[in-house]
């Protein structure tokens, strides 16, 4: 999958999953946005561990040692966000799937033995 080059216009909710985080070598599917003025201001997607580094950075700079708390608490917020987008998907799997009726064969070569 080629790497984004960035965006003028912001990456929509479902958008920004679908392009990979623009961080070398990163693979992960992107979930935030930053924009960098001295980039030309585009849109550039990060994957949720990126993000989390960055904002520590830019917090560490700002506010040196003062900040650790408030770097705490946003990595905390952004796993818990990405455990609930784990439940979520597998709970969304779970009623894709149709439910097999009790008693029902599961294969083909099973329901053949069984009509002989």
């Amino acid at each position: 999958m080629p790497r984004a080059k960035g965006r003028a216009r912001d990456y929509t909710e479902a958008g920004i999953r679908r392009v990979p985080c623009c961080v070398n070598g990163c693979r992960n599917k992107a979930r935030f946005q930053w924009r960098i003025c001295a980039d030309g201001n585009r849109a550039r997607a990060l994957c949720a561990a990126h993000d989390v580094e960055l904002n520590e950075m830019v917090l560490r700079w700002a506010f040196g040692r003062s900040a650790a708390s408030k770097a705490r608490a946003y990595r905390r917020k952004v796993e818990e966000a990405e455990a609930l987008d784990v439940i979520r998907a597998l709970a969304r799997d779970l009623v894709r799937r149709p439910a097999r009726k009790s008693g029902a064969k599961a294969h083909v070569h099973d329901v053949r033995r069984a009509a002989r």
